[in-house]
């Protein structure tokens, strides 16, 4: 064979095996993309109920601020105004009463208390600023109120939770 038939044969072009690494390679980079591109929006699905979520707890916790201080607790527990709905989620699937949202209170029974444990809320804690923890009913005396705004829904991922924690405090205004 002649120097030049060699160089034709030698440039003639890609083998098929040459060929099919070349379309693996780029099958696995196209699918590694479109998976990215699921998971992206799966995400951004998940971040708008939070943000849903966290805007209702906010909005809630305004709601409970703007209420007398001395009434917080008469007005939100054990009242129909503990339990709230919040648009476009739908109630947990072990959720009793069908509400997704409450306003709860470190209670026992129907009794404010001190001495109750969640550290969550900094508890047990003086709620009456009289030097002392004890476990007498603080209903009537608080001057600090611990409050979790808790949402309780059937998200994208199954049940979820979100809690909101805070501590009113008696200004005196």
């Amino acid at each position: 064979m002649n120097s030049v038939a060699r160089r034709r044969r030698n440039q003639g072009g890609y083998s098929f095996i040459e060929l099919m690494i070349a379309l693996s390679v780029m099958a696995v980079g196209a699918l590694t993309q479109a998976s990215l591109t699921v998971t992206h929006y799966r995400q951004t699905d998940l971040n708008k109920e939070l943000i849903v979520v966290a805007e209702a707890a906010r909005s809630q916790l305004e709601i409970v601020r703007g209420t007398d201080f001395g009434t917080v607790l008469s007005t939100f527990h054990g009242t129909s105004a503990q339990q709230f709905d919040v648009d476009g989620l739908a109630p947990a699937k072990s959720d009793k009463d069908g509400r997704v949202g409450r306003v709860l209170f470190p209670m026992v029974g129907n009794d404010l208390r001190e001495d109750v444990k969640d550290a969550r809320l900094g508890m047990p804690a003086d709620l009456d600023s009289d030097g002392k923890i004890d476990a007498l009913p603080k209903n009537l005396t608080y001057r600090f109120l611990p409050v979790t705004i808790e949402i309780r829904w059937q998200g994208k991922l199954g049940d979820r939770v979100f809690r909101l924690d805070t501590v009113l405090v008696d200004t005196g205004s």
